[in-house]
């Protein structure tokens, strides 16, 4: 079984892409909105999937899961973290985002 996230997500439609060029069409595929719904079946061992790293650090960290071997080309996956310019920030929200932009200067 292989665990696909939602159609628009951009984890899928980099491998949507990688599928096609490749002319793959897996037979056995369900579907999830919610990449912790897709790991915890990955983690009961239904199937595997394609997931950011961060999402599954810890498990990988503790031997829970592996990661398969991959012949291909890397997988980058572009996110942005964006709110309303001319909001107030709360003070929450403005460590949230000094937080975030430390740890992806770390990467």
């Amino acid at each position: 079984m292989f665990f696909w996230t939602y159609e628009g997500c951009s984890y899928r439609q980099s491998l949507d892409r990688l599928f096609f060029e490749h002319q793959l069409t897996p037979e056995h595929v369900s579907e999830f909105a919610s990449v912790e719904a897709i790991k915890q079946c990955v983690l009961a061992g239904l199937g595997i999937a394609l997931l950011p790293e961060m999402t599954v650090q810890n498990e990988l960290k503790s031997g829970l899961l592996r990661v398969l071997p991959w012949g291909g080309d890397p997988l980058y996956i572009h996110s942005q973290l964006v709110w309303l310019k001319d909001k107030w920030v709360s003070p929450a929200l403005s460590v949230f985002l000094s937080m975030t932009q430390a740890y992806l200067k770390e990467l």
